[in-house]
């Protein structure tokens, strides 16, 4: 369901700006070579840097995403 303006860039920008108003840091176009849960904090290995969270969310925004386990 689309707000008023028939736009999904509307839904993106609520999205993004309610991110940044909570403090979420966004690492966007990020390869993840490897994810781990160590003691409550998720580990995130990338083909150009490692980052640590409590809370992780991915989004694969593609239809070619392949999940293996």
């Amino acid at each position: 369901m689309f707000p008023i303006t028939d736009s999904s860039q509307t839904i993106i920008d609520c999205l993004i700006n309610t991110t940044i108003k909570k403090g979420v840091e966004l690492q966007c176009n990020q390869n993840v070579q490897e994810i781990k849960s160590l003691n409550g904090v998720w580990k995130i290995n990338t083909k150009s840097a490692s980052f640590k969270a409590k809370r992780i969310l991915m989004a694969a925004g593609s239809s070619k995403f392949v999940w293996n386990m």
